[in-house]
């Protein structure tokens, strides 16, 4: 006995099939372009939240260092003062010189009048 050989397409399906296909593209783009129009509202509002942040930590008096993942993300004027040679984005080492504080990321350096936190 022969092989058979295969049924030739069903042509008729193929204005449901493409219809369908047009369908999901159209809801495809709706959503691309909700998507885009959120992550443009988050991206601004993480922009103000940041200038709001350094607005904040530089009215400190206190020196304030934010690192993530062993790297300064942040810090103010008053940091300059213990860290001259500090910069965005390097790899973070504390000083040897420093000692822990009585709360957790916080430093003592010691003075010739006493320790400073």
């Amino acid at each position: 006995m022969a092989p058979s050989t295969p049924s030739p397409p069903r042509l008729h399906a193929l204005p449901t099939l493409l219809a369908d296909f047009e369908a999901t593209t159209a809801a495809l783009q709706v959503t691309h372009g909700q998507l885009t129009e959120q992550v443009a509202q988050l991206h601004a509002q993480l922009s103000t939240a940041q200038m709001r942040m350094q607005l904040l930590l530089e009215s400190l008096s206190a020196a304030v260092i934010v690192v993530h993942d062993e790297r300064v993300l942040h810090f103010n004027r008053a940091s300059r003062k213990w860290l001259p040679d500090l910069g965005l984005g390097q790899r973070w080492q504390l000083p040897a010189h420093w000692q822990a504080g009585p709360s957790p990321g916080e430093y003592r350096l010691p003075r010739e009048q006493g320790a400073v936190t």
